[in-house]
Formats: structure tokens, sequence, C-alpha cells
């Protein structure tokens, strides 16, 4: 024991941070699974066939919004309001032309057994032609309402059915001449119709 003097000996990582065996793991781990490739979906993300739902339902809204603008009361207006949101399918700004271009697409994913809900895929143009085309539809619809608050509606069309014997025909069934009139109450038109029968 002569001239030994014992000191402390400070060993690594005892009295100072020290990673364990395990701790590149757990960051691994944890970097895995924040990382772009398993991040977990945002929540309230459209999905492709959510997509095409969409597209069905615009279509419908719009053919919806056309019958009801031939029925406003006003013929100024119900023309005005077909001119401005109806227009001319060929015109590419027109609401006749997004609706044919919605539809295509809606077509062709349903020509596919199951339907093929990628024609949605994101990034493709049909995902772009149903936000147009809802805008579109928006705008029609707040027309459409003012104008029927407004305007009114036309009435449903009922059909009346009259048969008038012409005198001095026979009246055993519709031997003879039998004139067959249709009108149309409220419509666009009256009809007549003339049946005429086989003479004696």
């Amino acid at each position: 024991m002569n001239g030994l003097q014992i000191r402390p000996v400070m060993i690594a990582g005892v009295n100072g941070p020290r990673s364990t065996m395990f701790s590149g793991g757990l960051n691994d781990v944890f970097s895995v699974r924040m990382g772009s490739g398993f991040a977990p979906p945002s929540l309230g993300q459209t999905t492709d066939r959510g997509w095409y739902d969409r597209a069905k339902g615009e279509v419908a809204k719009f053919d919806d919004l056309a019958a009801r603008t031939k029925k406003i009361a006003n013929k100024a207006v119900r023309e005005q309001l077909w001119a401005t949101h109806v227009g001319d399918a060929a015109d590419r700004s027109s609401g006749a032309y997004r609706r044919e271009s919605v539809a295509q697409n809606v077509a062709e994913a349903e020509s596919y057994t199951p339907v093929n809900h990628l024609i949605f895929a994101a990034g493709t143009t049909a995902r772009e032609r149903v936000d147009k085309f809802s805008d579109i539809n928006h705008d029609f619809r707040v027309a459409v309402e003012e104008a029927e608050r407004t305007w009114g509606v036309l009435p449903e069309p009922q059909i009346i059915e009259r048969i008038v014997e012409v005198p001095g025909a026979p009246a055993e069934g519709l031997s003879g001449s039998t004139i067959l009139t249709v009108a149309v109450v409220g419509g666009l038109s009256v009809i007549g119709l003339a049946l005429l029968g086989v003479f004696d």
C-alpha cells in the first residue's frame, strides 16, 4: 500500500447523457411512423368513389334545375335563366357544356365492371370539372329559387278526354263518325284527334 493512491475514475456516460442500445431503434420506429409514407390520411379527405358520387349528384341537380326553369311563369325570365345558366352545349363556358363533360366522366367510370372510381382519382381533370360544375349549380339554384318566389311556376298540365258523337251516327261502339278531343289544360297545346269509323 506504500505510495498507492486510490482515486475515483469517471466512466463514460455515467455522469452525463449516454444513449442505450435501444435508443437508435426507438428513434427509427418513431421516424418511420411519422414519415410521409406511413402518415394517416387527412381527416375529411374525399375518396375517389366520393368524387364519383358527387359528380353524379351534380348532374342530377343540374337536370332538376333545368326542368324547373322551364316552369317559371314569366316567359322572359324563363328564357333569360336558360340562356344564362344552361346555354349552348357547344359553348365551353356554358352550364350545358360543363354538365356534359362531367356526365361523360361518370359514363366512362360506369363503362367498367365494377365501376372504375379511379377516373376521379386525385390530380385528374375529372375532379376539376366537378368543382367547376358545382359552382355553376350553386349560382343556377339561387337564380331559379329567386325566380320561383318572384314569378311562381306554371301549373302541371291536366289531360281531359271528351268523346263527341256526330249527330246521326250509330250509337253502338265507336262505329260511324266519332271525334275524340284531347285537351291539355294548363299546357302548351290542344290536340284534336278524329277517329273515322266505317259507314254501313
